[in-house]
């Protein structure tokens, strides 16, 4: 690391990729190309940055098996790539009527109805009325805070706060929310 004119000791890096370089996502990516490989045919799978979504039909013992198998799969992959996977960040999202538990390492996951994911809350169903609701419910709070925080006479400067604070809220996945 430089600043200014000094520069810091060298120290040897024996794993990974330097967060914001430009080759970075490029590497991740060739890293994690044969994930698929510890992955039965019939899940699914989804990767954004070092998030995965693991999916599938769960309208069989098979397949509820099958999605076990999967996640058991992703943690002998992370092992055997020393990467440390968090059961803790880990949820079950389903919305069929057979109930299912999953684990990763004997760690029982959690089942939710609606999770929070990229800033989006996806519920079993695919219904975005609560995502809406907490959207309005934050924007308008946005709103509050800018009116208790800033008593000006000049309304064109509440009118860029909430071109720049509220409306980009507002707009964040509205095509997924609403398409």
């Amino acid at each position: 690391m430089k600043v200014g004119n000094e520069l810091s000791k060298a120290f040897p890096v024996p794993s990974g990729v330097p967060q914001g370089g430009c080759a970075s996502p490029m590497l991740y990516s060739i890293f994690v190309l044969e994930i698929n490989k510890y992955l039965p045919e019939s899940v699914k799978y989804l990767e954004y940055a070092d998030d995965l979504k693991l999916y599938c039909d769960t309208d069989s013992a098979d397949s509820r098996t099958n999605l076990q198998l999967a996640v058991d799969g992703i943690a002998r992959w992370c092992n055997e790539n020393n990467m440390i996977l968090s059961a803790q960040k880990c949820v079950v999202v389903t919305n069929g009527a057979t109930p299912c538990d999953y684990s990763i390492d004997g760690i029982l996951l959690p089942t939710e109805n609606v999770v929070r994911d990229l800033g989006v809350f996806v519920s079993a169903d695919l219904d975005f009325n609560y995502h809406i609701a907490q959207t309005v419910k934050s924007a308008l709070l946005l709103v509050n805070t800018n009116f208790r925080c800033f008593v000006l006479k000049e309304p064109d400067v509440y009118i860029r706060l909430y071109k720049s604070l509220v409306i980009s809220k507002l707009l964040y996945c509205s095509p997924v929310a609403c398409p």
